[in-house]
């Protein structure tokens, strides 16, 4: 582990730093396997909680804007006709973002947002549901299947923890559009997994710097000291750990100031790490388990020319894309 010499490792503004590797604005990723998954299914819609019709929430894996093309993108709920059907027009989907997919075959959903799959609906039975790719001639890439059983009730989604995971059950809050991940939890402890926080928003140009976090669980989670690692240099995990327990409470933002001046509390996480506004860089928040190994919490990198009083954050709140120099919201939702 790489030691953190204190006189060193202060909030400096303008340290020398390569160029961050950061998407451009608005830049779109062709759809392959993994970076598109099935997230949530409800297969017996409830009028009466606003559900237009049966339904299917997609979730962008990716850092990238997903361009879903008209003829490309195919949509089926019949294991023997992948290509039944398609959208009439090009839909996209944000980096770490949800688009709903009505199964609505009397075509009566009325959702510009959303795409209307008109060629039948779920089977509150169980059913199976795919999507496709046509890369090319002859080439089908299966981007995601998941197959579901009998619904137990029209207040349960079928869906994936956390999201885009390999585990899928029955969730007793329906998360239609927003992170399943609020369905973590319950009476027991919590074994962090990868994208367990949100980065939310990010602030480097300022004394201290800080970036914003969203806790999605619906309890409180403590961060064990020892255990947890901030860096950045997405390169180097271990730049600083976390020297005290940190209890975050459920559904909440939570701030790590960058800063050497005072140690971490119980209520504040302070590192001893430097952001720089002048050249962009990037933040990570890691967790070592108890064979050794980092699970990757969250990462995400900034570029150049955030404003001293602006931020980098996510419009949406928690789902969007980053957008530079927006009002901060320190330890709240984003504008």
């Amino acid at each position: 582990m790489v030691a953190c010499i204190f006189v060193f490792t202060a909030c400096l503004k303008d340290r020398v730093f390569p160029p961050a590797v950061v998407p451009p604005p608005g830049s779109k990723t062709i759809l392959k396997a993994g970076n598109i998954k099935i997230n949530e299914i409800q297969p017996d819609f409830n009028a009466d909680s606003g559900d237009l019709a049966d339904w299917v929430e997609i979730y962008n894996t990716s850092d990238s804007t997903l361009v879903l093309q008209p003829g490309k993108f195919w949509i089926t709920e019949s294991k023997s006709n992948k290509a039944k059907f398609t959208p009439s027009i090009e839909f996209t989907i944000p980096p770490k973002g949800f688009l709903t997919i009505y199964f609505d075959g009397s075509k009566t959903a009325v959702d510009p947002s959303s795409i209307i799959y008109t060629e039948g609906n779920l089977s509150k039975a169980g059913e199976f549901v795919g999507l496709y790719y046509l890369a090319g001639p002859g080439d089908t890439v299966v981007l995601d299947t998941v197959s579901f059983g009998a619904s137990p009730s029209q207040k349960e989604s079928y869906g994936r923890l956390p999201n885009g995971g390999s585990s899928l059950k029955w969730l007793k809050d329906i998360t239609r559009k927003e992170s399943n991940n609020v369905n973590i939890g319950g009476s027991g402890p919590i074994e962090p997994y990868e994208g367990m926080f949100i980065i939310n928003e990010i602030a480097p140009n300022e004394s201290p710097d800080w970036v914003e976090f969203y806790n999605p669980l619906t309890q409180n989670f403590t961060m064990k000291n020892g255990r947890w690692f901030f860096t950045d240099d997405l390169t180097l995990k271990t730049k600083d750990t976390l020297k005290v327990d940190f209890v975050v409470s459920p559904a909440s933002y939570f701030v790590v100031e960058c800063t050497s001046a005072s140690p971490s509390t119980e209520q504040q996480i302070r590192t001893k790490l430097g952001l720089s506004s002048t050249n962009g860089e990037a933040f990570g928040i890691y967790y070592k388990d108890d064979n050794g190994q980092f699970i990757t919490i969250a990462e995400q990198t900034f570029p150049p020319g955030i404003s001293a009083g602006r931020s980098y954050g996510r419009q949406p709140d928690k789902t969007g894309p980053f957008v530079l120099n927006i009002n901060q919201t320190k330890g709240l939702p984003n504008p």
